[in-house]
């Protein structure tokens, strides 16, 4: 099943546009094309991650009807600007996960069974970027939001922001995602080699 991650597209957040250098001109014309290119890239069977921040201002019937305009079966992170997706999470596939941790500092390990290379991708999923995570020195990559392009990660960092503003407004794909890390040659940067 093909997989996709994205993050911050601050549905309804109006400042977002001036705050990003977004390149609409108006609220409505941003929400419209992120539907539309999160709808080409993702089939209704695909699984997604969508890494927090989904929307700020509007409210909450207006973002939960975006959701279902929403083509994939989505996964959720909360961000620091997710009041609003608080109130409807148990529309999201990993809700239990979601129901049961109280606070939206949360940090997800899944697990790819990549047979193209022949093993278990560890993937470490958070709203905030992280310098040192999980089986780092082992292989596992870690995917985020909230930086929103500001912050680059080094080419010995197994590390991508999968934000809207760094990928043309598009969920980013697996595939994606393994081709630019597959360009980086990992360095330890704490104690474990």
């Amino acid at each position: 099943m093909p997989l996709f991650f994205t993050s911050d597209t601050h549905f309804f957040h109006a400042n977002i546009i001036e705050y990003c250098k977004r390149p609409f001109s108006s609220v409505e014309v941003m929400n419209e094309r992120l539907i539309t290119n999160w709808n080409y890239a993702v089939n209704p069977e695909d699984e997604i991650w969508h890494l927090g921040d989904f929307a700020l201002g509007g409210d909450m019937n207006a973002a939960r009807n975006i959701l279902h305009r929403l083509n994939g079966k989505k996964n959720f992170i909360l961000g620091n600007h997710d009041k609003i997706a608080r109130q409807f999470i148990n529309l999201f596939e990993n809700r239990e996960f979601l129901n049961t941790n109280k606070y939206f500092y949360n940090i997800q390990e899944i697990l790819i069974d990549d047979e193209e290379i022949g093993i278990k991708q560890k993937i470490i999923l958070s709203h905030f970027p992280l310098e040192s995570w999980h089986h780092q020195h082992h292989g596992s990559i870690h995917l985020h939001g909230h930086c929103h392009g500001t912050l680059p990660s080094a080419d010995w960092q197994a590390r991508l922001d999968v934000g809207v503003d760094v990928h043309d407004y598009t969920p980013v794909s697996y595939d994606k995602v393994k081709a630019i890390m597959t360009k980086k040659v990992f360095k330890p940067n704490d104690h474990h080699i």
